[in-house]
């Protein structure tokens, strides 16, 4: 109920600036420009609000993902040598009324205990998946955006994040996720050398716990 209030709030507002400071500022109508679009109605405003409010195909696709999930985590630190290997839990539950995923994440890094948050959805307006990571190794907050493939099932995510190992801003770095099937689902992350080629830095493997 919450977020409904504020979501009728923000459309109020929206409301409010696009009809009433207009005809407080002017004491005359401006007139029109050629080809400029005709003011939208109080009603088309509030439907096209609901129209990107609601969650559709794309959230159900992340539906797979939610659940208690075993995983298990390869990591490169160079590309041609043996990964190393460590394993966690995962529980991933949709939240905001099917729009998101969140996923928690407890496992291992190098020995010590690791957290972390990650939250999934897909922007109707800007038609990609948004996911957001947060974890204990840092305070960035990694987004990136992505796209799917034809079947929905693999979607191709692109974003930039501060790297704090070497000071770089705004590292690009790609990411891929798989939904193999009900109970697989599989992470990629991908990054790229100072000669510009991509390399898998790690990916993980998460099996449906049973």
């Amino acid at each position: 109920m919450k977020i409904r209030f504020i979501l009728m709030c923000l459309a109020s507002t929206a409301i409010l600036l696009f009809t009433v400071i207009p005809a407080i500022a002017e004491d005359k109508p401006a007139k029109a420009k050629p080809g400029d679009k005709p003011a939208m109605t109080e009603e088309e405003m509030m439907a096209a609000w609901a129209k990107y409010a609601q969650p559709g195909e794309p959230h159900k696709k992340l539906q797979a993902m939610a659940g208690s999930w075993n995983f298990t985590t390869r990591w490169w630190q160079d590309p041609s040598a043996a990964p190393t290997e460590s394993k966690g839990t995962s529980e991933a539950q949709t939240i905001l009324g099917g729009r998101f995923v969140q996923e928690s994440v407890t496992g291992e890094m190098q020995g010590s205990p690791f957290h972390g948050i990650g939250i999934t959805g897909y922007d109707n307006f800007k038609q990609k998946y948004v996911t957001m990571w947060m974890d204990e190794m840092s305070t960035t907050v990694m987004i990136s955006y992505g796209t799917p493939d034809v079947s929905g099932k693999v979607i191709t995510f692109e974003g930039t994040y501060d790297d704090l190992a070497t000071g770089q801003k705004d590292k690009k770095f790609k990411s891929i996720s798989r939904i193999v099937n009900d109970d697989k689902h599989i992470y990629e992350s991908y990054e790229y050398g100072a000669d510009g080629k991509e390399f898998k830095n790690f990916d993980v493997t998460y099996s449906r716990k049973k």
